[in-house]
Parts: structure tokens; C-alpha cells; sequence
């Protein structure tokens, strides 16, 4: 094999793609990248991917008036674990179960609408997911994974252009290895697009999801 010509999926370079230049992965730098997306941050190596979670948990548990919810991928198979690290992650007010459906008042997009408590007295602004470990379940259920980034998203999305509840600036933060980056190098991907079911695009007005991608050495 000519290992000159580039490697390619889905008409993307791989090998363009996987040697990005690293970036920052500082509280004041990641604060600047969330005011306008979400994040797909990825490694090539699982020890980098380690730290990437660890500096990220650091730097978003940093800022101020912010939840961080973390979904722990590592234990995310398929719908019905997702739903319980989401279950445990988020809980309810009032401690009711999270059912396995999505619509509903106890489905999983009533648990995502949910207004999170006070920090003191101090007004939570920001909501943030950071969902280590995320390239685990788009290995193991690809179509699940799609389902619960369009569900954040798309919520993300109804808080700040469709609700006339106080705003609360929601976004995602996945991180993994590559293959997150070549998902979100997928023009036709769960990163770049919205499911073709979902109501978004229509109760939003805004076309897709936006997805930053950041590499961490």
C-alpha cells in the first residue's frame, strides 16, 4: 500500500484530519468556545484522552453560575444505560425515576428541560454535559448515540431561541478518541446534523447543531 496517497472515509482525509494542531484546553478558552457551540474534544491516545476529561472537569467546574453534569461514557452501552448515568447525573427536583421514553413528563427531554437548583444564592447561568469517554457508545450503538446528542442539543437549542423561561445557556461537551473527530468531520453526522424525526430545526429556526472540534496532546 502506497502509504503517500491519504487514507479516507466518507470522502474525508483521515490523515489530514487526525494530525490537527492541539488547542487549549483552559477554563478562559473553553469559556470562550461554549458562548457559541458545543465541544467535541478528542485524543489519539487513551491516556490523553484521560487528561483531556480530567482538565475539562477542572476547567468547567471552574466557572462560575455553572452546573456540570458529567455523564460517565465508560458505562454507556445502549439506551438503557445512557438513560440511568442520565438518571444519576441529573436527577429530578423531586426525585422521581427517569422513564425509558423521551416524550412525557418523566421522559427524557422533561429531565433535560429541568431548571437546576440554586447554587446558594447565586443564579445558575450555565448548564454544561461533559460526556467523557462519549466515542464508547458511538462504537457500541451508533444510532443511540445520535439520539442523545440531538436530545441535549436540540433542548440546548429550545432553552435559548424558543423559550420564554429565564435563559439558561446549555451546551455539550463529548470527549474521546478519534473517532469523534471523524464523526464530526461527517457533514451527514450526528455532530452536523439534526435526526431527520426531530423538531428542532422547526421550533428553533437554527438549521443544525454547531460542534467545535479540539484536539488535546
Amino acid at each position: 500500500m502506497d502509504k503517500t496517497r491519504p487514507r479516507r472515509a466518507l470522502g474525508i482525509d483521515l490523515n489530514r484530519l487526525l494530525e490537527a494542531p492541539c488547542a487549549s484546553l483552559l477554563a478562559d478558552d473553553l469559556l470562550g468556545q461554549l458562548e457559541e457551540s458545543h465541544l467535541v474534544i478528542w485524543a489519539k491516545e487513551r491516556a490523553l484522552v484521560e487528561h483531556a476529561c480530567a482538565l475539562c472537569r477542572d476547567a468547567l467546574g471552574s466557572i462560575p453560575e455553572t452546573q456540570v453534569v458529567e455523564l460517565d461514557g465508560t458505562r454507556m452501552t445502549d439506551l438503557g444505560s445512557a438513560r440511568q448515568v442520565l438518571d444519576a447525573a441529573l436527577p429530578a427536583p423531586a426525585g422521581q425515576a427517569l422513564r425509558p421514553s423521551f416524550d412525557g413528563p418523566a421522559g427524557i427531554l422533561a429531565r433535560l428541560r429541568e431548571p437546576p437548583a440554586s447554587l446558594g444564592r447565586t443564579h445558575v447561568k450555565r448548564r454544561y454535559y461533559l460526556w467523557t469517554d462519549a466515542d464508547m457508545l458511538l462504537a457500541s450503538s451508533p444510532a443511540c448515540f445520535s439520539v442523545l446528542v440531538d436530545a441535549i442539543a436540540g433542548v440546548a437549542a429550545e432553552g435559548e431561541y424558543a423559550s420564554d423561561d429565564l435563559l439558561l445557556i446549555q451546551r455539550l461537551v463529548v470527549v474521546g478518541g478519534p473517532e469523534l473527530a471523524i464523526c464530526h468531520a461527517n457533514a451527514h453526522g450526528p455532530l452536523r446534523t439534526w435526526r431527520q424525526t426531530s423538531p428542532w430545526a422547526r421550533l428553533t429556526h437554527v438549521p443544525r447543531p454547531v460542534f467545535t472540534a479540539l484536539r488535546a496532546c
